[in-house]
């Protein structure tokens, strides 16, 4: 499991892992990207994403290697299912080792739009807050639209990875990811899952995503073709009350 900017594995899967364990998955999380010397920095996955490309393929590496598996699948949410697994699954050869990639809320092609906005609209100050954030924090400029890392990695957009089974699990009603339709990948392979279609009392917004029943509800089917169950449709508040 790949946790997404801003978090780290205990922040991050609070919800999905014990759902997935439950339900009988063998699950690892790890943190990467920490910008601090402090191992228990509460805020993480900030530093250089092709870093931690490295650092996520060092860990499938361990993973395969402590459970005699010879592929493993990556659950992640935002940078953790969008940029970061794509970058190690399509530039660093990790599509080898993957069977499954399942995105949440992916952070794909990459979509950042507003610290575009703070470049180029804001004058004198935009771009030296923006290059504050390239030196200190690159995780974050990586993932705005059109950054050498998202040229790097989608030269042809959001398409489907030789050999891996693709899911995208979005929602219209993402702030972060935006337009929200980038979260869309095409090709072989490629199965996009819109949480609304079918559901429109689900208001999950970008961070709901990741503590969504229904999201878990859509991933375990995706991991588990074979046991695949309809997903039900409840209400599904945002995470933030009173944000709709």
């Amino acid at each position: 499991m790949v946790n997404p900017t801003f978090t780290t594995q205990a922040f991050a899967w609070q919800a999905g892992a014990p759902f997935l364990k439950n339900d009988g998955f063998c699950v690892f999380t790890f943190n990467h990207g920490n910008i601090t010397p402090f191992p228990g920095m509460p805020l993480q996955a900030l530093g250089d994403i092709r870093q931690a490309g490295q650092t996520l393929s060092a860990f499938v590496d361990r993973v395969l290697a402590e459970t005699g598996a010879t592929e493993v699948d990556l659950v992640g949410h935002s940078q953790g299912g969008g940029v970061l697994p794509d970058y190690y699954l399509k530039v660093l050869g990790g599509a080898d080792k993957v069977h499954t990639k399942v995105g949440i809320s992916p952070s794909t092609q990459t979509t950042l739009s507003e610290l575009v906005y703070l470049r180029t609209l804001i004058p004198r100050l935009g771009p030296a807050v923006y290059g504050s954030l390239e030196n200190t924090a690159p995780a974050l400029t990586q993932q705005a639209q059109g950054s050498d890392l998202a040229r790097e990695v989608y030269p042809e957009g959001a398409v489907g990875i030789p050999g891996v089974q693709l899911y995208s699990v979005y929602s219209e009603y993402d702030e972060a990811v935006t337009p929200f339709t980038r979260q869309i990948y095409s090709g072989e392979g490629v199965t996009n899952i819109h949480l609304q279609d079918g559901c429109a009392e689900d208001l999950s917004e970008h961070i709901a995503t990741m503590y969504s029943e229904r999201t878990w509800l859509h991933v375990r089917n995706a991991l588990a073709p074979n046991r695949a169950e309809p997903v039900p449709c409840f209400p599904v508040a945002p995470f933030w009350p009173g944000v709709h």
